[in-house]
């Protein structure tokens, strides 16, 4: 959460608005449930700055072994596209929104899901 502003926040697929306190306890029980990175990979499409904001567009591919609800260990891949934006701050650039995301996809074991 270092890399969050205070007023960091996320608008979903479905329009609904998370806020930092939100997204940080969603972002803890993601990590506490992977036993192992495969790989990640980020690639940002497209990016503007104007002035302070930056906003890019930022396709990212996560492959992992994470618990499941069925209490196991599997091997799970997700795909997003999403849009960033990023303030200029006097602590160096760091995350205000997220939004926009679409593309998504996820496997299971190799299982579309």
């Amino acid at each position: 959460m270092a890399l969050r502003t205070d007023d960091f926040h996320t608008v979903g697929p479905d329009n609904q608005r998370r806020d930092r306190a939100a997204m940080r306890h969603y972002t803890e029980g993601l990590l506490n449930g992977i036993t192992r990175w495969n790989d990640l990979t980020f690639e940002i499409d497209s990016l503007e700055i104007v002035g302070n904001e930056a906003r890019a567009t930022v396709r990212q591919h996560l492959d992992r072994m994470a618990l499941r609800p069925d209490g196991k260990v599997h091997h799970v891949e997700t795909w997003a596209t999403q849009r960033e934006i990023w303030l200029r701050t006097p602590a160096g650039w760091k995350l205000r929104r997220v939004d926009s995301v679409r593309d998504r996809r996820r496997l299971v074991d190799g299982k579309e899901e």
